[in-house]
């Protein structure tokens, strides 16, 4: 399902409350920039942005369904800038995310 700019996915459950300002949040110039910067660096993209999540959403680190949904919006974002998905890993010491996507950026030959 398709709604906005994004995909739902299997996150209708969640995209009500959250969808629009996520997508938003997500989609911010300085959000970008430090995805990007993090993913660059071989960080995780979630991890970069986690306290921005707590901070202006009140994102909780309990809330695994909304978590989910984040990520999978991240992807969508990440994707449409050309980086793609090239694994997952733990986030230690992050108030919000336990595990998150690396992404890299695609190099057009």
């Amino acid at each position: 399902m398709t709604h906005r700019d994004y995909h739902i996915g299997s996150f209708t459950d969640v995209d009500d409350r959250w969808g629009s300002q996520l997508w938003e949040l997500l989609n911010e110039p300085e959000t970008i920039r430090t995805m990007t910067r993090a993913s660059d660096e071989g960080q995780t993209a979630a991890e970069a942005i986690a306290q921005l999540l707590v901070d202006r959403l009140g994102m909780q680190r309990n809330q695994n369904r909304v978590k989910q949904f984040t990520g999978h919006l991240i992807k969508q974002v990440m994707e449409r800038r050309g980086y793609r998905h090239v694994g997952d890993r733990r986030c230690a010491l992050n108030p919000l995310f336990t595990s998150a996507a690396r992404y890299t950026h695609t190099v057009e030959a």
